[in-house]
């Protein structure tokens, strides 16, 4: 028998995990996501008067003003992009991020 999935939508695709955590986009995709949606990192970054590595910072480490950002302009919310960086009441997690959490 086939292992139940929990299943995160991020536009029409589905990414699932086994073990009941919803599945984190890669670093890499995410910056793909934001240029196909028509800005670089340093532009989107810079529109919102950080630094140009903001949301380069954002993408490796939490930084929940700019996973905003980061997320209306891919039209998501931060804890569907970044679930782990987030508490079951959509709340950013203080204090360390698990390891592996880029």
């Amino acid at each position: 028998m086939a292992p139940d999935i929990n299943v995160c939508m991020f536009g029409s695709e589905i990414m699932g995990t086994t073990d009941g955590n919803a599945a984190q986009l890669h670093r890499e995709e995410l910056k793909g996501r934001i240029r196909m949606a028509g800005k670089t990192m340093a532009e989107l970054s810079r529109e919102h008067g950080y630094c140009d590595d903001a949301v380069r910072i954002a993408l490796t480490r939490p930084w929940p003003a700019v996973e905003r950002i980061v997320a209306d302009h891919l039209g998501r919310e931060p804890w569907e992009l970044w679930p782990h960086r987030y508490d079951a009441e959509r709340r950013p997690r203080r204090g360390r991020a698990p390891k592996g959490d880029a």
